[in-house]
């Protein structure tokens, strides 16, 4: 049988759970923003992307 205590401690997990995926789900976004802006920054300049990608995996 779940008392109030277990009750409430339940719920604070469940939302703190979903706060830790709204955390992860931004950090991602974040990343892939900054990713995509490099990409469009050296598309925008000119560069070979594939360049450089052979140039950082060498």
């Amino acid at each position: 049988m779940k008392t109030q205590a277990t009750l409430v401690s339940t719920i604070d997990h469940r939302f703190t759970m979903k706060d830790n995926y709204k955390l992860v789900t931004a950090f991602l976004v974040l990343n892939f923003s900054v990713v995509a802006l490099a990409i469009a920054g050296y598309q925008k300049s000119g560069m070979s992307l594939g360049a450089v990608l052979s140039h950082l995996t060498s």
